[in-house]
């Protein structure tokens, strides 16, 4: 799966999904905008395209993964071997649906009680480290 992850970036994927849907980039920055990731114990690739249009950022996305299946099935290993690797699309790009907005209050209400906690337990160490300095006995007078 790391292969392919570090792949989807490559100008041998990026250069056929900008000649298909006529995009006007380069390879490179294409691929700049382009992050794979694989989560751990799965054979899933998720592919992530960042473009100023969510529209053409699902439409790079979906010619990607078809781009990556048709390099797997170029470059399958030769029949000799017990190894079996296939690539399809589970699940096609999607764009959302409407923008959603960020919740503002409920942020700061967090960030504010999270302040507040934090002061609270660092006042709670520090009157009890002078608790202890103060009980201490001079020795020798």
């Amino acid at each position: 799966m790391k292969t392919y992850t570090t792949m989807l970036a490559t100008p041998r994927l990026t250069q056929p999904v900008i000649d298909s849907l006529r995009l006007d980039t380069t390879p490179e920055r294409l691929g700049e905008r382009v992050r794979a990731s694989s989560p751990l114990n799965t054979h899933e690739i998720n592919i992530t395209v960042t473009d100023s249009s969510p529209t053409r950022a699902a439409a790079i996305a979906t010619a990607l993964a078809a781009e990556l299946g048709k390099v797997a099935q170029r470059e399958k290993p030769t029949t000799d071997l017990p190894v079996s690797t296939s690539v399809s699309v589970e699940s096609a790009a999607t764009t959302p649906g409407e923008p959603r907005a960020v919740r503002w209050p409920l942020h700061a209400l967090a960030g504010a009680l999270a302040g507040f906690a934090i002061g609270l337990g660092l006042a709670v160490l520090r009157g009890r480290s002078n608790d202890n300095a103060g009980s201490r006995v001079p020795v020798g007078q």
